[in-house]
């Protein structure tokens, strides 16, 4: 993320002062090259289905792995007032195999 916005608040101080407010829409799928896919497949917290593009959904259901996917927000995107709001989509079965 560094090499394409290698400084995002004054990108997001920008688009405030033009009245703009940044909202996304954040999915449970968790590609396999990230850091988060990685320290929760460690720790047993992946479902076994596999997404389209080798993703997988993490068990938010567990109180541990939710708590680990809310620490990988809060330090990549909202600890650094990123963004202002956040929509979480709920896992859809019709994108696993």
């Amino acid at each position: 993320m560094e090499k394409l916005y290698p400084n995002p608040k004054e990108m997001i101080d920008i688009i405030h002062k033009l009245n703009f407010h940044i909202m996304i829409s954040i999915w449970a799928g968790l590609g396999p090259n990230t850091p988060v896919y990685k320290d929760m497949q460690k720790r047993g917290y992946l479902y076994s289905p596999t997404g389209w593009a080798g993703f997988k959904y993490y068990d938010a259901y567990n109180p541990a792995a939710n708590d680990l996917y809310w620490q990988y927000l809060s330090k990549g995107l909202f600890s650094k007032g990123i963004v202002d709001g956040g929509w979480t989509q709920p896992n859809p079965i019709s994108s696993m195999h």
